[in-house]
């Protein structure tokens, strides 16, 4: 580590606690949450969100938030009570949290996972079908935009670098344009931008200057803003073949975030657009320590300003009636994750 890494690590560990610590560095810990009660709560791979036997006192946590905010030369007070930044030296999400806006200091730091789930993965084990999984794959090949949809903590990034994989092996130029460092370029051609608020360089002018930089394919990390409309743009005008995730709960709920989201900058919807653009959209669902694909529709047509979807293999409650395998390096994987 370099001087100033080693610093602001000696300081984290200090307000954190070595217990703390050990958790951060536990490839098994995906997040670790801090409440405005005091309790901790930790999640682990495979497992739900548990209460841990730590603490940490209110004091412990504002020198943490102060601290971090120092670093990253931003204000944290209870005049601007928000933090959203990348851990230092573990590079996780933090967000913390100042009274007033909540009772006591509070954050929340997700990991990046280590390791890339691959998306026979996702068939192996019972959590995509094989007509999904061939979809996505068509779809890539096909240069066909793929909108990932689900709430906080469905496992939309991480099903977002299992199709990114795939993309890279296209050999394609991919740049990505994300805030927090999540997605997982693996690609000597490609490039990352990350959008940074306290500067002013938000979503939109990355996108501006992603056009100026020779891209064959654009990757936006989540779609929060009226950016949205720029990517459409972009992706319609010679860089097809994209992904993106947005917060939903559906994927025809996915489809009206992207309206509203265009909405911000613009007086009318440009439905037509959309619906050309769009072909793709995978929602994804947390059940219990599963995340997967509970269902998956193309954009197949517009009628006056309706959207027309075509279902992709059933939904998440179907695939055990579903009777398709699918093949991989010889082996066969049946729906339930069997080989054979």
């Amino acid at each position: 580590m370099q001087l100033i890494d080693s610093r602001i690590y000696d300081a984290i560990k200090q307000a954190l606690g070595i217990e703390v610590i050990n958790l951060l560095e536990d490839d098994g810990v995906i997040e670790i949450l801090r409440n405005a009660n005091g309790t901790l709560c930790v999640e682990r791979l495979g497992e739900g969100l548990m209460a841990h036997s730590s603490s940490l006192s209110d004091r412990s946590v504002e020198s943490l938030i102060r601290l971090l905010a120092s670093h990253a030369n931003e204000i944290c007070n209870d005049k601007n009570p928000s933090l959203a930044m990348k851990l230092p030296y573990w590079q996780a999400r933090f967000q913390g949290l100042l009274p007033p806006v909540v009772d006591a200091p509070s954050f929340s730091i997700r990991k990046h996972a280590k390791k890339i789930f691959a998306l026979e993965y996702y068939v192996k084990n019972g959590l995509m079908t094989c007509e999904q999984y061939e979809a996505l794959i068509k779809a890539i090949h096909a240069r066909q935009n793929i909108v990932i949809s689900g709430g906080t903590g469905s496992g939309k990034t991480t099903l977002a670098n299992a199709v990114l994989a795939k993309i890279i092996d296209t050999g394609d130029r991919i740049i990505t344009v994300e805030d927090t460092p999540e997605l997982r370029l693996l690609s000597p051609k490609g490039l990352q931008l990350f959008t940074k608020n306290s500067i002013g360089y938000g979503c939109q002018q990355a996108l501006k200057d992603i056009l100026r930089l020779r891209p064959d394919r654009i990757v936006v990390g989540e779609l929060r803003d009226g950016a949205c409309l720029d990517l459409i743009k972009a992706w319609n005008t010679g860089h097809s073949g994209g992904l993106t995730t947005i917060h939903a709960n559906s994927c025809e709920l996915a489809m009206r975030r992207i309206e509203s989201l265009i909405a911000e900058v613009s007086v009318s919807i440009p439905y037509e657009l959309i619906s050309q653009t769009v072909n793709l959209i995978v929602q994804v669902q947390r059940q219990a320590s599963l995340r997967l694909v509970s269902g998956m529709k193309r954009i197949v047509g517009l009628r006056a300003q309706d959207i027309i979807f075509e279902d992709v293999g059933g939904t998440y409650a179907q695939q055990e009636d579903a009777h398709n395998a699918c093949f991989f390096d010889n082996m066969v994987f049946l729906p339930n994750g069997s080989s054979i």
